[in-house]
């Protein structure tokens, strides 16, 4: 399938999936422990490098009108503080996800993404019944949805996925990993398969079930740089008041340099 009806048969299809848990155990046949074992050890090789990675891929999830639309209408990150307590929350559940038990329903982390997905579900009817996706496109253009067909897509979720794992798969060596191993980027690559899955991402559009650099690329430069680009005044605010929150912790960050790199 080449990437055009890719994206837009996942912008079709329903990403709040919320409620569907159950269906995500027993695994799918392609779940391999042993690579999952390796992308958790890669992780620990690499810490550091994937979680500025994550941040890094967050400058570009801020300027990614779904996410930005959800943020903004969440109320969620738009000061500094917010929004440190935001992505410090999310780096708490994925550092949980790298680390603990994703195989097993009764997992720490396989609960934990539960979690995520009600979290998602109940966004998805709060944003819903303020501004239905059926409602006209005045109306719904109020909200910002006006051409959405879900409030989550599958194609929100792919972005996001690639998000955490894209930026890392694509440029290792800018974010200092150096390995002539592929094991454990493979593993890496399917570890997010199988957190993909237990997101809600169905089968045909998880970006982690195939090492396709050119889908991932695709995503990057026809999604997400373009969105960038195009410097919305709430991305903007949203960046700046990550960044900002974030050099009260990380004192040599500053929204200049995150931008140069």
């Amino acid at each position: 399938m080449d990437d055009q009806r890719f994206f837009e048969e996942a912008a079709a299809a329903n990403g709040d999936r919320g409620l569907e848990t159950q269906k995500a155990f027993p695994l799918p046949k392609w779940v391999d422990p042993e690579k999952i074992k390796a992308g958790q050890k890669f992780i620990r090789d690499h810490f550091f490098s994937v979680i500025f990675a994550h941040f890094i891929s967050l400058i570009f999830l801020l300027c990614y009108s779904p996410v930005r639309r959800v943020l903004v209408r969440t109320h969620k990150s738009e000061t500094s503080e917010k929004a440190v307590k935001r992505y410090l929350s999310t780096l708490v559940h994925i550092k949980l996800w790298y680390e603990q038990d994703l195989l097993h329903r009764e997992g720490e982390a396989a609960q934990d993404v539960f979690r995520i997905r009600r979290v998602h579900s109940r966004v998805s009817r709060y944003i819903e019944k303020r501004c239905p996706m059926k409602s006209t496109v005045s109306e719904a253009g109020k909200c910002g949805f006006a051409e959405a067909s879900h409030v989550i897509t599958q194609l929100d979720m792919i972005v996001t996925q690639f998000g955490f794992m894209g930026f890392v798969t694509l440029f290792p060596s800018k974010f200092g990993i150096f390995t002539e191993d592929p094991t454990g980027l493979e593993g890496f690559i399917h570890l997010w398969a199988l957190i993909g899955h237990l997101l809600g991402i169905e089968d045909r559009f998880n970006l982690g079930l195939e090492i396709n650099f050119p889908r991932n690329r695709a995503i990057l430069e026809k999604i997400l740089l373009p969105e960038l680009k195009v410097g919305n005044k709430d991305s903007l605010e949203l960046c700046q008041s990550l960044v900002n929150g974030m050099a009260n912790i990380v004192p040599f960050l500053s929204f200049n340099s995150v931008l140069i790199f």
